[in-house]
């Protein structure tokens, strides 16, 4: 079974937690009330999705760090992107500011050299007022407008056209590895 670290990052209150909870199907009740994270905290669970260009399915496994949007936690930040094969960098659509979140598009994507299929940017809806989006200072990554309460069925089905872009690409990189030990790279 392939496993992948991925990583929700984002400014504070944008819905990171509980985003997380629902991709995990945690069943850790919401009150409503604010309750930041305090640095990160690492949901693990399966999921199963298909590779895009064979439609083959992957059972896999999935290490989903929570991180804090605080800044004063951006010291640990370099321990918590090693290793990260994938982002999902999530912001509040009614309450942003482009700055920021290309911020923090430029800390946990550029700055560890994922590629743009390696991100997801996701622009999470919180109220009934039309929201903006994020201009194209991040033009080749992914967008999704979500919102989980009205239409959880395509933040999954999304999710998972993710990890077939993230398994894919971990696949492709282990066949260059196995091709490389046998004295056959290309």
């Amino acid at each position: 079974m392939s496993t992948a670290k991925l990583i929700i990052v984002g400014p504070c209150k944008s819905g990171k937690t509980y985003f997380a909870n629902f991709l995990a199907s945690s069943t850790t009740a919401s009150s409503g009330e604010y309750y930041p994270t305090k640095g990160v905290r690492i949901l693990e669970f399966s999921s199963a999705t298909n590779l895009p260009q064979t439609g083959k399915p992957v059972d896999c496994e999935i290490e989903l760090w929570d991180c804090s949007g605080d800044r004063t936690y951006e010291a640990c930040w370099p321990a918590i992107t090693n290793g990260a094969q994938g982002v999902l960098l999530l912001y509040n659509q009614d309450q942003f500011e482009a700055y920021e979140v290309e911020s923090f598009y430029k800390d946990f994507v550029g700055k560890i050299g994922l590629k743009e299929y390696q991100c997801l940017l996701i622009a999470n809806k919180k109220s009934s007022v039309q929201g903006r989006t994020i201009p194209s200072p991040i033009p080749n990554v992914k967008q999704i407008h979500t919102d989980l309460g009205q239409d959880p069925d395509y933040v999954r089905t999304e999710f998972n056209e993710f990890l077939g872009r993230i398994f894919s690409g971990i696949k492709n990189v282990q066949d260059q590895e196995e091709l490389g030990i046998v004295g056959n790279t290309q």
